[in-house]
């Protein structure tokens, strides 16, 4: 087997975490890689929590925030006993730990350390998403922007704190005329600014 290598994008809301995880695994995918996305987490509960709230977001943002954890946390298993050798992740194993942070809602100490457990054994690389000079909202961007610049920047130093961890490596994607230019940097890493 090739040497397991997991990927993630990290990054604020709607920044296009979830384009590029799809277009890399194309490409991964082609070059013969057994490639496996965890998507967005949200995608998956927001159908659930939008029968029962009308809205997803307008659930409890501790129900919203579990429930994130614990969807990514099943997919990701169910990428590893797939036997693939690369997993991409829409977003970071700590990135529902920084939501909580940033909303103000309890968790065990005892998370903090869920990232370094479910990761060893992988060769990390961190790939953080310059955030966009224009944000606006749509279905998948809801909050205001000010609220979305700050889960962005606890997002960011969630992954760095993981990357330093973990000894993982970590680079800048930096903003691009189109997602697709965006994402042919991710393979060729020297285009993209390493910041570990």
């Amino acid at each position: 087997m090739a040497d397991r290598l997991l990927i993630v994008f990290e990054g604020g809301p709607g920044i296009g975490k979830t384009t590029l995880s799809r277009l890399l695994a194309e490409l991964l995918e082609r070059r013969g890689r057994k490639t496996c996305v965890v998507w967005d987490a949200v995608r998956g509960i927001a159908p659930v929590l939008s029968r029962l709230f009308g809205e997803w977001y307008r659930a409890p943002r501790e129900l919203i925030e579990y429930m994130f954890l614990g969807y990514q946390l099943r997919r990701l298993h169910e990428c590893v006993e797939a036997d693939t050798d690369t997993v991409i992740l829409d977003y970071g194993v700590e990135a529902p730990l920084a939501y909580m942070e940033a909303d103000g809602v309890p968790y065990p100490k005892e998370l903090e350390e869920l990232a370094e457990a479910v990761l060893s054994g992988w060769r990390v690389v961190v790939f953080i998403l310059e955030q966009p000079v224009a944000y606006s909202t749509d279905v998948v961007r809801w909050e205001d922007p000010r609220r979305a610049q700050g889960y962005a920047r606890r997002l960011i130093a969630r992954a760095l704190s993981l990357v330093e961890r973990l000894g993982a490596v970590a680079y800048v994607l930096p903003e691009k005329p189109s997602v697709e230019e965006r994402a042919l940097l991710a393979p060729k890493n020297a285009r993209a600014r390493r910041i570990s």
